[in-house]
């Protein structure tokens, strides 16, 4: 398992080129919850994959507790470290282009009126778009993207609404988002709107293959941070392939499951 922390985010100092930062985990029973899940619960790379986790990224919509990214291993080799210098704006273009079909260069300037020109050449010469009859394009989506599934937890210890809000805005990059509790509360308010929601639950006795309620599953990509989790993703299965031919390797939590 390749596990990417706070802690562990100095062994890839490139990724905070990337825009890749994490929060600081605080000690208490919500990491005692998180931790314990990690070591006996989470679900195991399919042949062919591997298994990154993200713990307490930064984005838009906050820190998620853990994110799990499972990469498809032949495409992921494919990815080259030129994606290192791609912006979330790059990215943004990126996404609509991957997700849309194709688009004309006026519908391009409305939708992006600034540094369009910039990502389009940039992407370009990564071979990840290309323009034919005055309409850009993407290469397929499972072409371009390695990752094969985003699963998102958010613990809770106590009231569990506020750890459902913020499940509920991992949707918006994650195939699956759950909710971890300490157990399975009397609670038919929460199994509702779990239903409404899409959001599944995990306790720190339900391993994610067998959840108490499954997620509602998302095509990915589902949003432009689909594609930042791909592209950290992919980064970090690198080098950490180089990290583990090295024998401090083994002190670092950095084992790649192939």
């Amino acid at each position: 398992m390749i596990a990417i922390s706070a802690e562990t985010i100095e062994y890839f100092p490139s990724l905070r080129g990337a825009g890749l930062y994490h929060r600081r985990v605080t000690e208490g029973q919500e990491k005692e919850l998180v931790d314990a899940f990690i070591r006996s619960n989470l679900a195991p790379a399919p042949n062919g994959q591997v298994r990154l986790v993200f713990v307490e990224p930064r984005l838009e919509t906050g820190f998620p507790d853990l994110v799990i990214v499972y990469l498809d291993s032949a495409a992921a080799s494919e990815w080259s470290f030129r994606r290192t210098g791609l912006s979330k704006h790059d990215i943004c273009v990126l996404h609509h282009l991957a997700t849309c079909g194709s688009e004309d260069q006026a519908r391009l300037s409305f939708l992006f009126p600034v540094g369009l020109r910039s990502a389009l050449r940039k992407l370009e010469s990564m071979g990840l778009v290309r323009c034919a009859r005055d309409r850009w394009q993407a290469q397929r989506p499972r072409k371009l993207m390695a990752v094969r599934r985003i699963v998102a937890i958010e613990a809770k210890v106590g009231s569990w609404r506020p750890g459902l809000e913020q499940a509920f805005l991992n949707r918006w990059f994650a195939s699956e988002s759950y909710l971890l509790l300490p157990g399975v509360p009397k609670s038919a308010e929460l199994e509702i709107e779990l239903r409404q929601t899409g959001v599944g639950l995990l306790t720190c006795d339900t391993p994610m293959r067998r959840p108490v309620i499954r997620a509602e599953k998302a095509k990915l990509p589902g949003s432009y941070a689909s594609w930042l989790f791909n592209e950290w993703a992919c980064h970090a299965r690198v080098a950490s392939t180089d990290l583990a031919t090295h024998a401090e390797a083994s002190h670092l939590g950095l084992r790649p499951t192939y």
